[in-house]
């Protein structure tokens, strides 16, 4: 049995499609996809497959089911598509998505097929589709249009907050831990940032301790995966605003610096290890600016202006 992979690349790498072949390396056979421009739009990383690691539907309740498919070779592909960014990234290649791939089983035998029980399999994160979000009543629009010349002066810290959302988006989860640390920096650490004066200052700001409470309390209920779960388990700082505080400088620290003699040194090819910092931070920081912004759109003059220009609007078009 063989099951291949399909990664997503981004960038623009433009290669001749007649020169193209499968190329082979340690076992696995590697091909680019190019669209009708020539531009490579994913590469597809076909590897053997031991039945043990078949895929397997798992019963866990009654009427639930988990889809396992587990195997080895997967760590290894991740490494070489690491190995393929780093090589072509001065030839325009920016990104593999080793995160989000499509895959397929290929038996070839008749007994292997016996075995397969699923044939094709998705790993995707979509964004929450445009028809299932309610729209914003307008009387907010309204209210920042008319608020909108104090609003700006919110505008640097909000600015970081917009970029962390769309890091969060394309999980580019270290950038994002950086967008929404300088929120913090620059909202409550009265100009300090060396280690132990910005954690003092983040520790004296009840704003920000109330807003790391309303993330773990309810902000982040029913938001983590089961492997996040485990992770919060083992690390104290998640559940207590002291210890978060030391925990989210020190790595802001670890993650300004980089060494390639330091065999622990932090990868930016594994974002991913740094998913639940940064969703930690985006609940945290998501509270800290509705309340920010929501102190201009709720002004009772602010409501006032809006109605008044409803009023004649209706007499004028009525």
């Amino acid at each position: 049995m063989k099951a291949k992979y399909k990664f997503p690349i981004s960038g623009q790498i433009k290669l001749e499609s007649s020169q193209m072949l499968p190329i082979k390396e340690h076992g696995y056979v590697y091909e680019f996809l190019v669209d009708e421009r020539c531009i490579v739009t994913h590469i597809e990383v076909t590897v053997p497959v031991e039945e043990q690691w078949y895929p397997k539907l798992i019963k866990t309740g009654p009427k639930h089911h988990e889809l396992v498919i587990d195997n080895p070779a997967l760590h290894f592909v991740q490494r070489n598509l690491r190995g393929i960014e780093a090589l072509m990234s001065v030839w325009g290649l920016r990104y593999i998505d080793k995160r989000n791939f499509e895959i397929c089983w290929l038996p070839e035998t008749q007994e292997e097929e016996k075995k397969l029980h699923i044939k094709n399999f998705s790993s995707k994160s979509e964004s929450m589709n445009i028809e299932d979000v309610s729209p914003l009543s307008f009387d907010l629009a309204a209210r920042a249009i008319i608020k909108s010349w104090d609003g700006a002066k919110e505008s640097v810290v909000s600015s970081f907050y917009r970029k962390g959302t769309a890091d969060m988006e394309n999980q580019e989860y270290i950038d994002a831990i950086y967008d929404f640390y300088l929120i913090l920096e620059s909202r409550f650490g009265d100009g300090k940032w060396r280690g132990n004066q910005i954690k003092q200052k983040l520790k004296c700001s009840n704003e920000l301790k109330e807003a790391f409470y309303h993330a773990v309390t309810k902000t982040l209920n029913g938001l983590l995966n089961r492997e996040l779960l485990t992770k919060r388990a083992t690390n104290k700082a998640y559940k207590d605003y002291d210890n978060f505080v030391d925990y989210i400088v020190d790595l802001r620290g670890e993650l300004h610096h980089h060494s390639e003699k330091n065999k622990k040194a932090w990868n930016p090819n594994k974002p991913e290890d740094y998913e639940l910092e940064a969703i930690y931070l985006h609940a945290i920081c998501n509270h800290i600016i509705f309340h920010m912004t929501w102190k201009h759109i709720d002004e009772e003059s602010v409501k006032q202006n809006y109605e008044k220009q409803c009023s004649e609007f209706i007499r004028k078009h009525a």
